[in-house]
């Protein structure tokens, strides 16, 4: 397992560049805005409703439904009219657990009521769309920037909050596969993702109180806001998936998860990425060739 350990003085180079965070306002999201604002960063706060006290240093809240693709367009205007660039995005914004696929509650005419897609919009949806946006913005830059998602512990085990666990599967693998996309299009964007364990945060109302009430250790928000500060700083980490539990951080994508699946593939069969590089590859020489065999006949 790769253990490390995040010190202040690798957070200092936040120190004047320009993030943006979906859901800052509570739980995760408000503590990693405190952290940043602390280390020297101009934090452009996308959340559907202000933060009870507004924070000292370079801050911009602007009202934003990450399901709505409008407001996250108008969030990442307003960031780049007010600071002029953009270099990090911490795709943050969540629900709770909220649907029951088991339920047997019927409409008007006896049929079963579709279950609610409120949380996918957000937690997955909204988390794609903001990476989405982020994309746009940064390879307008040189120097790109980084994306780091918000995911969960959840996605790497079974989870009976059914829409939960779906969401959190799904921005890990759109994370994942983000990351091949952006160096087959050579963009300087790095993508990484968090995955904690039982942190104290709005997810579930009183949290905290009711896992310490049945003997559950939570770590605070605080170390899940260190990490993403250092995903953003520390420009050697580039598709990293870091699991945090009792605020310990552990790098699980390369020390884990892709040496147990390439433990399955075996070394005699290629990885579906590497087969639809080859057929790009293919395309691309079949295109080529076609002008000259046309010229010859």
């Amino acid at each position: 397992m790769a253990e490390f350990f995040i010190e202040d003085k690798d957070l200092a180079s936040l120190k004047g560049k320009v993030v943006i965070i979906t859901g800052g306002s509570s739980g995760i999201g408000l503590a990693s805005v405190d952290t940043f604002l602390s280390l020297g960063a101009s934090v452009v706060n996308g959340d559907i409703q202000p933060r009870a006290e507004q924070p000292a240093g370079a801050y911009t809240f602007v009202e934003t439904n990450v399901s709505v693709w409008a407001d996250l367009v108008a969030l990442f205007k307003k960031a780049k009219e007010t600071y002029g660039r953009i270099d990090h995005v911490f795709a943050n914004a969540g629900v709770g657990p909220r649907t029951d696929y088991l339920a047997t509650e019927v409409d008007d005419n006896g049929d079963l009521k579709e279950p609610s897609s409120l949380l996918l919009d957000i937690s997955l949806k909204g988390v794609i769309n903001t990476a989405t946006l982020a994309i746009n913005y940064l390879r307008q830059q040189p120097e790109g920037g980084s994306i780091v998602i918000n995911g969960s512990s959840t996605a790497l085990q079974r989870l009976r909050a059914v829409d939960y666990a779906t969401a959190k599967h799904g921005v890990l693998g759109f994370g994942r596969g983000l990351v091949p996309a952006l160096q087959a299009a050579n963009l300087p964007i790095r993508v990484n993702l968090l995955a904690p364990a039982w942190t104290d945060s709005s997810v579930l109302p009183n949290l905290k109180a009711m896992l310490d009430s049945i003997g559950v250790e939570v770590q605070p928000a605080s170390v899940v806001a260190r990490a993403a500060a250092f995903l953003m700083v520390d420009t050697s980490r580039n598709g990293h998936v870091v699991y945090i539990q009792r605020g310990r951080y552990t790098e699980i994508e390369e020390a884990v998860l892709l040496p147990a699946f390439q433990s399955i593939l075996g070394d005699d069969y290629p990885s579906e990425d590497e087969v639809l590089q080859r057929l790009h590859d293919a395309a691309v020489a079949a295109a080529a060739a076609a002008p000259a065999a046309e010229a010859e006949a």
